[in-house]
């Protein structure tokens, strides 16, 4: 089932009250605007049918987290109320009460090394990408051949 059929199964289903449970979505950073849009819509008629909804996206936009819980607040009839906390983690009472939370410990440090060195032989590129990363990482190599 695609996005859009999916969304347009949860609007019908929303628009008939058939929920009491709770409807998940998945990727929704891949969404398009149109799609986004119609999932703002099913979102606010879902939270008026009384159902839970959750969001699942690895990089969720604050722009699209922000309309999402104002279609979540408006379905409920209520206004956001944020306790300003911080985390990848949001959650919205029917209430309009709005919490983030998540884990604890520190973000890892990462780092990027961008190497630029002239194309040397097919044979002496091969063992230096095997040294560089014969102990783990990610390497890409742009070679004109």
């Amino acid at each position: 089932m695609t996005h859009d059929e999916a969304l347009k199964e949860l609007s019908r289903l929303a628009h008939e009250r058939a929920f009491g449970g709770y409807v998940g979505s998945d990727t929704l950073h891949a969404y398009e605007l149109y799609q986004q849009r119609l999932l703002d819509a099913a979102v606010a008629w879902l939270a008026d049918a009384g159902t839970s909804v959750v969001v699942l996206s690895a990089t969720l936009p604050a722009a699209i987290r922000t309309s999402l819980t104002e279609a979540w607040c408006k379905g409920n009839r209520v206004k956001a109320a944020d306790n300003g906390a911080l985390g990848p983690i949001t959650v919205i009472d029917a209430q309009g009460r709005v919490n983030r939370t998540g884990p604890k410990e520190a973000a890892p440090s990462l780092w990027t090394a961008i190497d630029l060195q002239p194309a040397p032989r097919t044979e002496a590129l091969a063992e230096e990408i095997v040294s560089r990363v014969e102990h783990g990482g990610v390497l890409a190599v742009l070679y004109p051949g």
